[in-house]
């Protein structure tokens, strides 16, 4: 089954949310035209990341299924068609996740991810994540939950291959270590016995600096023990290919 995916590669700026998603709009409008179906956008998208304690970050937060970010979301889905998976700040029960939702045209509400393994800046406000990793139905078959962190750990990978994911949505804000991420990123969908994911898995990233961190970009589609694609550098941008996916059953 073809499909036309890709991801958004986006540097938010610190707290601002309303300009954030005006600056996301215009890399989502230029993917549809491009004619993406399926998209997805960096984890804590249009937050910002390094926040210090849960009191700076709650006023940011959203529940599950309502919000402005997530309302956006909602809106561009209908509007045009469109899958998207996306990362924010949840506020749930008293308690913050590091948080990963999905909007489909259909209009479904869907459950949240909340992050698995926690990074060290998380722990500054949230809570590791109680959902296990997910998926969510599509009409190319089951996508697949993952946030940042996750990837280090083998079990990402071996549960979507597990589970049969289609496709894996990967939302990330991976710090900029000084080397060329992809093949650490092509090495962990491995797994623990190297057979790995073999599905479509897209890895949205954002490039910039935060409070003097700076964070990788190369953004990128993988599929099947292969790079199929990614954007070079740290800027804005999106990357879109047409893919083949295995149908739903």
């Amino acid at each position: 089954m073809s499909l036309k995916a890709g991801v958004v590669q986006f540097s938010p700026l610190y707290g601002r949310v309303g300009e954030n998603l005006g600056r996301l709009e215009l890399l989502v409008e230029d993917s549809v035209r491009r004619g993406a179906k399926v998209l997805v956008l960096p984890e804590m998208a249009w937050t910002g990341y390094l926040w210090p304690d849960a009191p700076s970050v709650r006023p940011w937060a959203e529940t599950a299924g309502s919000g402005p970010g997530q309302d956006t979301m909602r809106d561009w889905s209908l509007r045009w068609d469109l899958t998207l998976i996306y990362g924010f700040p949840e506020w749930a029960g008293g308690d913050l996740f590091n948080s990963q939702g999905i909007a489909s045209p259909d209009g479904a509400v869907n459950p949240v991810y909340r992050k698995t393994h926690l990074f060290d800046a998380d722990h500054w406000w949230a809570q590791p994540g109680d959902t296990g990793y997910l998926q969510w139905s599509s009409p190319w078959g089951p996508i697949g939950s993952g946030v940042c962190m996750d990837l280090n750990y083998p079990d990402l990978a071996d549960h979507h291959r597990r589970m049969g994911t289609s496709i894996l949505a990967f939302s990330t804000n991976w710090i900029d270590e000084g080397f060329d991420v992809v093949p650490y990123w092509l090495n962990q969908l491995g797994g623990s016995d190297r057979a790995g994911y073999q599905g479509l898995a897209l890895f949205a990233d954002r490039g910039g600096q935060e409070f003097g961190v700076n964070y990788r970009g190369q953004s990128s589609i993988f599929q099947r023990g292969q790079c199929l694609a990614t954007l070079p550098g740290k800027e804005d941008g999106v990357l879109i290919m047409e893919v083949d996916v295995d149908p739903p059953d």
